[in-house]
């Protein structure tokens, strides 16, 4: 999966249009992946790193087809950092939107995968790699500074 970058720059343009800086709509990255699997492929770490990589902070978060869920806050000033943030899917709404049927709703999904989303070839075995592996560390929340 990459972000399309003019969609990118329109998205910027538009945001820019309505006086709505960067830092306020350009910082968190939800995406979700078709399998079961919710660990960031090495396309996603470098759309994070080419789209995200000059804000100050961003989040990458990741929902997988079985509920699974991964987040990342990664720090690009200061010391830099990345450390894994805890994350649920809340589904307290879905009774409520799925009470009228689901047809609309995958009607309109279908339309948008098949107007938005362009299939492409999987990355050679090298480009799977973090690039920024070497230069950030991550440690769970709740660990010490001193533990790790």
């Amino acid at each position: 999966m990459s972000l399309d970058d003019g969609a990118v720059a329109d998205l910027f343009d538009r945001m820019a249009d309505a006086g709505i800086p960067p830092a306020r709509f350009a910082r968190i990255w939800l995406h979700t992946h078709p399998g079961v699997s919710v660990e960031p492929s090495g396309i996603d770490e470098e759309t994070f790193h080419r789209v995200f990589g000059g804000c100050d902070w961003a989040v990458m978060a990741i929902l997988g087809r079985t509920g699974k869920t991964s987040a990342r806050l990664r720090f690009n000033t200061g010391p830099r950092a990345a450390v894994e943030i805890p994350t649920r899917v809340d589904w307290s709404d879905w009774p409520a939107f799925a009470a009228d049927g689901l047809d609309a709703h995958t009607a309109d999904w279908e339309h948008e995968y098949e107007t938005l989303v362009d299939v492409a070839a999987p990355p050679a075995e090298s480009a799977r790699r973090d690039p920024f592996a070497d230069l950030f560390f991550t440690r769970p929340l709740g660990v010490p500074h001193a533990s790790f």
